[in-house]
């Protein structure tokens, strides 16, 4: 089993932009949202689950310039991910929907300090102060970049219990990429943890169900191998076909 490599996820992680995918804006950790533009916010909200989002953009603007913080949530999210986006926007919304308490902006503040990106020089130790907070939010996002960045020694102390803690504390939630480490350090016996197959493969069954793609690499050698679960080769060539068909992505829906 020790002939299972953990591919370069973690180092990838590091230059993912956040907010990739859009959902509605998320409540604050701590709810702050202020009266004032909770009718553009709402008629904006209504706009974009219309799929009419560049018609949504002007009513989250003017609401978020009235200080609605989930209105500055989705302004700084819609200039990250789509045409035409404008990242240096994208950072002057996240922190100020960061500093309303959301804590997936907390976590894009965060990158966005980690890499230097929206203008914004990089700086580490910056970033994991935003992470953290994130984390302790309970933004699972910040937990698995936590893990990452202990698991790297990048702006902070390279340290594999703690990557193991806050790769634990990501896969409660039911993270894919955190089941898929700790699924693969129970295989292995890594970062602290004791061989347990048995509690490995559901960890690892769940990621891949979720689209998982190192899951799915991973089960398909567990398949093959035998290791804690009987040798299936139908299973396997399953899994690994599922996983070439993913090519490079990460998560493969």
């Amino acid at each position: 089993m020790h002939s299972i490599r953990w591919p370069a996820l973690l180092l990838s992680l590091f230059l993912l932009i956040p907010g990739a995918s859009f959902a509605a804006p998320a409540t604050p950790a701590t709810p702050s949202t202020p009266a004032g533009g909770e009718a553009d916010y709402q008629t904006g909200l209504k706009l974009w689950q219309e799929n009419r989002r560049a018609d949504a953009m002007p009513h989250w603007l003017k609401a978020a310039e009235q200080g609605h913080i989930k209105a500055a949530y989705g302004v700084a999210l819609m200039h990250n991910t789509y045409k035409d986006a404008d990242m240096k926007v994208a950072a002057r919304w996240f922190r100020v929907a960061a500093d309303g308490g959301i804590a997936p902006a907390m976590h894009s503040l965060g990158i966005f300090y980690l890499n230097g990106l929206g203008g914004l020089a990089a700086n580490e130790p910056l970033a994991i102060e935003w992470l953290q907070k994130s984390a302790a939010a309970g933004e699972t996002e910040a937990m698995v970049m936590m893990a990452a960045l202990h698991d790297e020694g990048r702006g902070v102390a390279k340290d594999p219990a703690a990557s193991l803690r806050w790769n634990v504390a990501a896969a409660e939630k039911g993270h894919p990429i955190a089941l898929t480490t700790l699924g693969l350090a129970l295989l292995q016996g890594t970062r602290g943890a004791q061989v347990n197959p048995q509690k490995a493969i559901p960890l690892l069954q769940d990621a891949a169900r979720q689209g998982s793609v190192d899951a799915m690499r991973i089960l398909a050698k567990v398949y093959e191998q035998g290791f804690g679960v009987p040798a299936d080769p139908a299973q396997s060539a399953n899994w690994a076909k599922r996983a070439a068909a993913c090519g490079d992505q990460i998560i493969c829906q």
